[in-house]
């Protein structure tokens, strides 16, 4: 088999194909939240008086209600980040926030109790104060040379963990969800990274970045394009035991033919 730095390992395909392998040998379940999903389990005070809140709905008694208002911001919460705030912001019930197409993924331990280890959100990328984004003009991007990030780009708004690598896993599981999209053409992936565990998680995996200031704090927007993401980086982040004799001996094989030759195709 050719060596793992070949080029045909790099198709979203063989990626994506390589996360499931690695979600099932670290006995890590991502689950997608839709909106509706969530929708149905949430409901948003908007009185005004303070910052919008989301708590379990009424009447409801499901599980992951209280696994999104409970548990998820005892892993998430910080003196920057309050979860059922941004939850809120997110997941209002109006047009313009449906078409932004939030999602929450969460991460779950099959090897330890089936224990929470960690929550993403996502939505399409848009420039607003609300979630940070503000800075992120069409001018500002035109003057930093950096890519137009538009509504084809997902957004990682919060992502956070208690047990590695479930966040860099988080991460990837986005990107499998939206390169495989069926109603839009996905351009690529950027976050925001508010500390430097965060920022070294998406720097790892290829992620280009550009540091700015922010209300006079440091931040780092971290963009990949979808096309850009590379096996070795994944590789490199997702181990397991003979994760490279998987790859290169079992689940994926060269083209037999003289036109093929080059191509790498999975078989798991």
């Amino acid at each position: 088999m050719p060596d793992l730095a070949h080029e045909g390992y790099n198709t979203t395909k063989n990626v994506t194909h390589y996360i499931r392998m690695a979600s099932i040998s670290l006995g890590i379940l991502v689950q997608s939240l839709s909106f509706l999903d969530v929708r149905r389990l949430i409901q948003i005070d908007e009185s005004g008086e303070e910052d919008d809140e989301a708590s379990v709905k009424d009447g409801v008694h499901d599980y992951l209600a209280k696994v999104l208002i409970d548990q998820v911001p005892e892993i998430c919460d910080s003196s920057l980040i309050k979860y059922t705030s941004g939850l809120a912001t997110l997941f209002k019930s109006d047009r313009a926030h449906r078409e932004l197409l939030p999602r929450v993924f969460l991460a779950w331990d099959l090897r330890d109790s089936s224990k929470l280890v960690g929550a993403c959100n996502t939505l399409r990328f848009v420039c607003d104060e609300a979630i940070g984004t503000s800075i992120l003009t069409d001018a500002y991007l035109s003057k930093n040379s950096l890519p137009r990030f538009d509504t084809q780009w997902t957004l990682l708004d919060i992502i956070c963990s208690r047990r590695s690598p479930a966040a860099t896993l988080l991460a990837m599981s986005v990107y499998a969800a939206v390169s495989k999209g069926r109603t839009r053409k996905a351009v690529g992936l950027l976050a925001i990274s508010i500390n430097e565990r965060s920022r070294k998680v998406f720097h790892k995996l290829g992620f280009m970045e550009h540091k700015f200031k922010d209300q006079g704090s440091v931040r780092y927007l971290m963009y990949c394009r979808i096309e850009s993401v590379r096996m070795t980086n994944v590789l490199s982040r997702l181990t397991f035991a003979e994760n490279e004799m998987m790859v290169q001996s079992v689940c994926f094989r060269g083209g037999l033919t003289k036109k093929t030759a080059g191509n790498i195709y999975d078989r798991c």
